[in-house]
């Protein structure tokens, strides 16, 4: 995707380039970690929550031996 595709004002992409494709939503209680490759198209709702969201962004990898890698 190249910087012509974000909406004038935004770092988000418009609706339109996405429309169609297979979605899921992931709806985590209270509490809950949710791990995702954020390189992905991806929005975040309020969903009716008022709680505070709490935003960590690092990178998480596969060693050889099948451990994970966690750093920032």
């Amino acid at each position: 995707m190249t910087e012509q595709a974000l909406r004038p004002g935004s770092y988000g992409y418009a609706a339109e380039l996405v429309a169609g494709a297979d979605a899921c939503t992931i709806a985590p209680a209270d509490g809950d970690l949710v791990l995702f490759n954020s390189r992905n198209f991806h929005r975040v709702t309020g969903g009716g929550v008022e709680a505070e969201r709490v935003s960590v962004s690092s990178f998480v990898g596969l060693k050889e031996d099948g451990a994970l890698a966690l750093w920032s």
